[in-house]
């Protein structure tokens, strides 16, 4: 709902705050005081394209901020969430139009593009008149009109619809993607056999290519080793020419152990170095069998760089090391199974497709029946209201369009085989035709009204907006207009700009706009009327500009039945 409307700067209007309530909020005033920049406005709080001529002349920026409670309004709200912070349910937007073409759109505060803020407005505010946003001239929505009227039995059909329609395009996307053409099948399987063939050729080991590296190490320093071993076995064992450390140590022990004898407090230190004897054989003994046991061919040192290559060039192709090449093995021979196994599969799949067609279009035909025949009743109950509305020459029909293939078969959609618009005729003779191809304005909002008289409790939409609803109405027929826009601001807001008292009289909140000249420039008040006011705004709207004694009658009369009309009506 439209709480609150700021506006500075726009055309006329310098600055003007508007309070919308719940209810029928009725704007008159005098002609050319800005009645319709009002509504203009409201249009660029929803998101559309604005034009720097709006700009009042002498300034450089023009600013509109509306408010709007969103707590009847969960779609809205829900892509609010999607976006931006919410609080306490409130949406605040802001327009700023720049002289210098730099517009700027915020929403609750953060900087925002117009896409998000027409897809987050999109649900809340719906104008007829002179504007195009108008959600029932999307013919898109015509289907959401008839399903909201088709009850209960539609609603049940139609989850189960989403259901498997769901499962149907999901298993049509699976038959999508294995639908290779045969040649470039085999062109992978070809393929995938090339690579398996020659990495299992390669009879690779996990780790291979680290393990290789390491032996080829140890063989560059082969030489390095060699003489280490030497050095250290001849160090240990000594030569005909020389003592080894274990001989040198020996000799050592025997004078420790003698001095023990001799005295034994000395019996520690010759213990100490007979344990080291021990462990220099033992030491000894290792590195008599290093020497032995060493070995080393360049040879070798070639089949291992030899096989690096391998795996080096195999690493290019399928993986940055040897796992990663196994694990690619594995991945591609299970590529080669479903690929073998293609044929089979796609039978399969297309034999779960066709019985989700076919369940899909029992569910859909049941859907389309009850559509067309909620269709009838809807279109008695607009060309009865129509000719409420002096159009009784009107006709109307819901017109449904099924798509089908090549094949004859019936295209599926999301809301079965149904694509729905309405057509009317409002002159008796002429052919019905779709909503957009009504050329008159009023009648155009007379048909909007009676659909929305309808379908009010069906839609989300909170705030209806009627600009000049009236045009080429008056009398009675202002009187059944202004009664059916009361019925439906029972349940919602309704906003509507008039110049029919018949309809003024019934406001729950009347707002005048009116217009001043000072310092050579135009500017535009807005006033909410107490009683008193209204009953001398009805005057002026009953009399025009000669305003007497019949005409405050006449208002106090119409402003009394309004009164009745609407306590009645909802009490």
């Amino acid at each position: 709902m439209l709480q609150y409307l700021s506006i500075r700067n726009v055309a006329v209007i310098e600055s003007v705050e508007i309070e919308f309530e719940d209810g029928l909020n009725i704007l008159t005033g005098e002609t050319g005081a800005g009645k319709s920049i009002v509504i203009d406005s409201v249009n660029l709080a929803l998101g559309e394209r604005a034009d720097k001529n709006m700009i009042r002349t002498g300034t450089d920026k023009a600013v509109v901020q509306g408010v709007f409670d969103l707590s009847k309004s969960p779609v809205s709200k829900a892509l609010l969430k999607g976006y931006f912070d919410i609080d306490d349910n409130e949406l605040v937007v802001i327009r700023e139009l720049s002289a210098n073409g730099r517009n700027v759109c915020k929403i609750n505060g953060n900087v925002a593009t117009l896409m998000q803020l027409k897809s987050i407005t999109s649900s809340l505010v719906d104008i007829h008149g002179q504007h195009e946003h108008q959600s029932l001239l999307d013919e898109a929505n015509h289907i959401k009109v008839v399903d909201g009227f088709s009850g209960e039995e539609l609603a049940s059909l139609k989850n189960l619809y989403r259901q498997k329609f769901h499962e149907y395009i999901k298993t049509k996307e699976e038959i999508e993607s294995m639908q290779l053409n045969e040649l470039e099948r085999q062109r992978q399987i070809e393929m995938y056999q090339f690579q398996i063939r020659e990495i299992d050729e390669a009879k690779l080991q996990t780790d291979e290519d680290n393990i290789l590296k390491e032996q080829r190490q140890l063989l560059i320093s082969s030489e390095d080793i060699k003489r280490c071993i030497d050095n250290a076995h001849f160090a240990l064992s000594g030569s005909e020419e020389g003592a080894s450390i274990s001989m040198l140590v020996q000799v050592a022990y025997d004078n420790l152990a003698a001095l023990a004898e001799i005295d034994k407090t000395h019996a520690p230190l010759a213990s100490r170095l007979e344990e080291l004897i021990i462990e220099l054989d033992d030491i000894s003994d290792e590195v008599r069998i290093l020497e032995r046991d060493f070995d080393f061919d360049l040879n070798d040192l070639e089949e291992i760089e030899n096989r690096l290559m391998l795996l080096k060039r195999l690493s290019k192709k399928y993986g940055s090391d040897v796992n990663e090449i196994i694990v690619y093995r594995k991945e591609i021979g299970e590529r080669l199974l479903l690929l073998d196994e293609h044929e089979i599969i796609l039978d399969e799949l297309e034999r779960r497709e066709k019985s989700l067609y076919d369940q899909c279009l029992n569910i859909a035909v049941q859907m389309s029946e009850i559509r067309k025949s909620a269709s009838m009743q809807l279109r008695l109950r607009i060309l009865e209201q129509l000719a409420d509305l002096g159009m009784e020459n009107s006709e109307f029909e819901t017109q449904f369009v099924s798509s089908t293939d090549e094949n004859g078969e019936y295209i599926l959609g999301k809301k079965g085989i149904d694509n729905v618009r309405f057509l009317i005729s409002t002159n008796l003779g002429e052919d019905v035709k779709p909503l957009r191809g009504v050329v008159s304005g009023g009648e155009l909002s007379r048909i909007m009204l009676v659909l929305k008289s309808i379908t009010a409790q069906i839609d989300d939409i909170d705030t209806l907006i009627f600009d000049e609803i009236d045009t080429g109405i008056s009398g009675e027929m202002a009187r059944v207009v202004g009664e059916k826009l009361a019925v439906i601001a029972s349940g919602r807001q309704v906003i509507c700009v008039t110049h029919s008292a018949q309809i003024a009289a019934l406001s729950d909140n009347h707002l005048f706009i009116s217009k001043k000249v000072e310092d050579n420039k135009t500017k535009t008040l807005i006033t909410k009327l107490d009683i008193d006011q209204r009953y001398k705004e009805i005057s002026r709207l009953v009399g025009g500009t000669t305003m007497s004694y019949l005409s405050d009658e006449h208002a106090k009369q119409i402003i009394h039945y309004s009164n009745e009309f609407k306590q009645k009506y909802r009490s």
